[in-house]
């Protein structure tokens, strides 16, 4: 069954009322909300339709936030490494899945982290544009190729802390704008939840916020320099201070996670430019091109507006100038490719200073009584565009990322059935390459060593055990010396995916390993070390 197949005309019905009723002049700011609040619906609803067709969500990553979930709130030691991760999200997970189970609290999780962004973004756009505009133009944000990667491959936590970087900018922006203690006070809590979500929204945190502060500074030191002090001085103490404290009980996370990641030789930085630019240009070729295109008709508008426009339209300008920038100085910086989603986010925000140049052409022109028109043309042709590149992305990265199907999950089913606390296994990857360690850890509850290359990992505990997987699976390892090494390091199960096992069954049972569950997709054995113990 396809997805246009399980579209609801009753629903479609609700949402096109919600249309009707947000075209109302009444209300505007009610209707505005109420529309976005209707399409964030629509797009939640149809990633859950596609979501909805397997038994768990797509990628590897979901394996890990059960994992880590699990040991907070168990405290029981699931993961074969000792590295720690930002809490909000595993800890969302292991929550839900009280109440829905552990697979359908991942797809929940994660399609409201894939939609959260457009309240965000549309609390931006209303400084300049209409409610309903406002509404339509952020919706495309959560429809962006990088937004629907990330819902695929599981990448949760950064597309949660790349809402709270945008509500941490609104509400700084804000506070510095007004001088209210409520905002910056909103802005610190953003921002403590920015850091407890992932490291590349909160490494961005630092230097948008840095450029906001330095551009306000720069304004107001022109203007008025009593205020500007005042203001900055409410800041340090409603908004610095708050998200310095509330961040204090991450800072065990993010020491252990950084401590292990710069001292590995797989760390981003060690790619050069050129070879970015070519993983780019060759996993991302349509949408590169669509938002290089953006970029530039955007730069060329940018340019006809002139300073009278930014100086009237400060915090949009701000938010979108400030998070394009620290977008690049990242980039630069780590050479981490997944920071090239909030280059998505900034264009958006940089879309809405078109009206204001059709506005201007149209007086140029002598045909203001087109602007209407245009802009809703224009702002339907985004839409439809984004959505279009989106939708193609999803589906191709939904496909690339499964991995757990029936017989997957019954053999899960068998190691946490079979399994004792602690109990190591040594798994095969996927025909993709995908991680079974994640999903045994999270879901089997027992520590899980993958077979892979070992510059995919980031720390040098995950490659060692990376690399003690690939002697026993992989390489050209004697049986004796098999045995050896899985005696050595307590290994008690082998997860086998059939597709990807290379090394002669001959030699694993040589090894002392003997068969213990087997169907279509996956054989387990086990090491008769452990039986006879």
């Amino acid at each position: 069954m396809n997805l246009a197949s399980r579209i609801h005309p009753g629903k479609v019905g609700v949402f096109l009322l919600g249309l009707i009723i947000a075209g109302s002049r009444k209300h505007e700011q009610a209707t505005g909300f109420l529309l976005l609040f209707l399409l964030m619906l629509l797009v939640a609803w149809y990633k859950w339709a596609l979501f909805s067709g397997n038994i768990a969500p797509s990628g590897s990553d979901g394996g890990q936030w059960m994992a880590f979930g699990h040991q907070f709130f168990t405290g029981e030691t699931v993961r074969a490494g000792f590295q720690f991760y930002p809490p909000i999200v595993p800890f969302a997970v292991q929550f839900t899945s009280l109440i829905t189970g552990s697979f359908a609290a991942l797809k929940i999780v994660g399609i409201f982290t894939s939609v959260l962004v457009a309240v965000p973004v549309y609390l931006l756009l209303r400084q300049t544009l209409s409610p309903w505009l406002s509404a339509a133009l952020a919706i495309t944000a959560t429809l962006t190729p990088f937004n629907n990667e990330f819902l695929a491959f599981g990448g949760y936590p950064q597309l949660l802390g790349t809402s709270f970087l945008l509500f941490s900018t609104y509400f700084l922006l804000m506070g510095f704008d007004t001088g209210k203690k409520r905002w910056f006070l909103a802005a610190g809590l953003a921002a403590s939840a920015t850091v407890g979500s992932n490291v590349l929204p909160a490494f961005l945190l630092v230097t948008t916020s840095s450029l906001i502060a330095l551009l306000f500074f720069h304004k107001m030191w022109h203007q008025n320099r009593a205020i500007l002090f005042r203001r900055f001085r409410t800041g340090l103490l409603w908004w610095f201070l708050p998200s310095i404290i509330l961040s204090l009980p991450f800072i065990g996370t993010y020491s252990a996670y950084l401590s292990t990641t710069v001292s590995s030789t797989a760390t981003p930085t060690q790619l050069t430019l050129m070879e970015m630019a070519g993983w780019a240009n060759s996993a991302w070729l349509s949408e590169f091109v669509l938002w290089a295109g953006l970029a530039g008709i955007v730069g060329c508008f940018l340019i006809l507006l002139g300073k009278a426009f930014f100086n009237n339209q400060v915090i949009l300008t701000y938010a979108s100038v400030t998070l394009l920038s620290a977008t690049i100085i990242g980039v630069l910086l780590i050479r981490e490719l997944r920071l090239l989603g909030f280059v998505e986010i900034g264009l958006i925000l940089t879309m809405s200073f078109i009206p204001r140049v059709l506005d201007s052409l149209s007086t140029f022109l002598k045909a203001r009584q087109y602007l209407s028109r245009l802009i809703i043309i224009f702002t339907l042709a985004l839409v439809l565009i984004v959505g279009t590149v989106g939708h193609r992305r999803l589906l191709i990265a939904y496909d690339w990322y499964h991995l757990v199907d029936t017989p997957v999950l019954a053999a899960f089913d068998w190691l946490r059935d079979n399994g004792d606390r602690g109990s190591i296994v040594v798994t095969t990857g996927s025909d993709r390459g995908h991680n079974y360690g994640w999903w045994i850890e999270g879901y089997s509850h027992l520590p899980a060593y993958t077979a892979g290359d070992p510059l995919l990992f980031f720390s040098n505990e995950e490659r060692g055990q990376v690399e003690l997987a690939q002697a026993i699976l992989i390489e050209d390892t004697s049986p004796l010396d098999i045995r050896a090494l899985a005696n050595e390091n307590k290994i008690r199960f082998l997860f086998l995916d059939k597709e990807t096992l290379e090394r002669r069954l001959i030699d694993l049972y040589r090894a002392g390993f003997m068969k213990r569950f087997e169907n279509d997709a996956i054989l387990i054995m086990e090491n008769k070390a452990h039986i006879d113990n």
